[in-house]
């Protein structure tokens, strides 16, 4: 029985199920890459009073303005933005970038931010388990971040 118990929970958590640059089976949580599909939800989380509060630019977003981000910015390799998931249902709770890319120190700015309601234990994890350095480093090994 418990044999089986222990298969089925590492069925779950195979890496090959889980696409993208980070997982912490222990926070519940792992990290993708954004996705263009993401916009939409990505707008809506940022336009929501309980995001935008916390940003120091808080004009509304828009799809065309976070289309210009994806462009300008990501799709230069000047920000890695993900999306951060609950690793039980793949649900998406919110998105933590990677910007100011200092590939010389080994430095970088991120931003953090949750959308769901139940995404608070996620920006703990991301935050206090030291996630983001793992991230970078994984993201450093794929080729998404280059070392100078």
């Amino acid at each position: 029985m418990q044999d089986t118990m222990r298969t089925e929970i590492k069925k779950r958590i195979a890496p090959e199920r889980i696409p993208g640059v980070y997982r912490d089976t222990g926070a519940g949580i792992y990290l993708r890459l954004m996705t263009r599909e993401d916009n939409d939800r990505i707008v809506a989380w940022r336009n929501s009073d309980a995001v935008r509060k916390n940003f120091i630019y808080q004009a509304l977003f828009t799809r065309e303005s976070h289309e210009n981000w994806i462009r300008t910015h990501v799709e230069t390799g000047d920000v890695v933005q993900m999306i951060i998931c609950d690793l039980a249902n793949d649900k998406p709770l919110g998105s933590v970038y990677i910007r100011d890319i200092d590939r010389h120190h080994n430095k970088a700015e991120y931003g953090i931010f949750i959308g769901e309601a139940d995404g608070d234990r996620a920006a703990f994890a991301v935050i206090d388990d030291g996630i983001l350095d793992k991230v970078s480093e994984s993201a450093h090994q794929k080729g998404l971040i280059r070392r100078d």
